[in-house]
């Protein structure tokens, strides 16, 4: 692990605990609901999501309320992450992030942002991993703007799982009791049973571990 990837990760940290909430982005003047610019396919018809001089940007249709989504400071230079695609449950959007550097090491977060309001939900990066990574490839989100998501670790593990060799995922939830971590891998899986393949019904987020189903309930 290099001092420059820990340097990073830890900036990156201290700027979460300075987090500007959406609605801060009312300082700065906001582009028109119908401003020409990339719509993302996830819209929907009360929602648009579009991309403009390289921010993020929603639109509550009904009332044409835009929202600054990402990024909401100078400090920021993540892009939309490639791996866990925006989704859109009722009025909240959810999406992640995904920052590279040095040359392999990835800072990647996850956002829920209230749409209709204009007001962020949950907004939160992983704690690193042994390797100072943090590196989200699927979330989940239910119509209260509550996630979660797998966390792949390198393999020594760390961040919300303990070290060790071939730990190498994390099942983690962001709701209104905090962030918890809901599973780990423990080093000592069969081929292909660690953690994977992650789905959300109603509140209940389930995924795989062990070949058998796991589940918990998002508050």
């Amino acid at each position: 692990m290099s001092s420059t990837r820990l340097a990073i990760a830890a900036t990156a940290a201290t700027l979460l605990l300075v987090f500007v909430p959406a609605a801060e982005a009312k300082k700065t003047q906001l582009p028109k609901c119908t401003a020409r610019a990339a719509t993302l396919k996830v819209s929907t018809a009360q929602i648009r999501v579009f991309k403009l001089r390289r921010k993020l940007y929603s639109c509550w249709r009904p009332t044409h309320r835009v929202t600054l989504l990402y990024p909401t400071n100078s400090h920021e230079h993540g892009l939309l992450s490639n791996a866990a695609p925006p989704v859109i449950v009722g009025h909240y959007i959810g999406f992640a992030t995904s920052q590279f550097f040095d040359p392999d090491g990835q800072y990647d977060q996850v956002f829920s942002v209230n749409v209709r309001y204009g007001r962020s939900v949950h907004r939160v990066a992983p704690r690193p991993d042994a390797a100072a990574d943090t590196d989200i490839p699927a979330f989940v989100m239910d119509n209260r703007g509550s996630l979660a998501f797998i966390q792949e670790l390198n393999l020594g593990g760390g961040g919300p799982c303990p070290e060790g060799d071939n730990i190498r995922s994390a099942v983690i939830a962001v709701d209104r009791a905090g962030t918890r971590t809901l599973d780990c891998d423990s080093g000592d899986e069969p081929a292909g049973q660690g953690i994977a393949s992650l789905t959300l019904a109603g509140h209940v987020v389930s995924w795989q571990h062990r070949g058998a189903t796991a589940s918990a309930t998002l508050r």
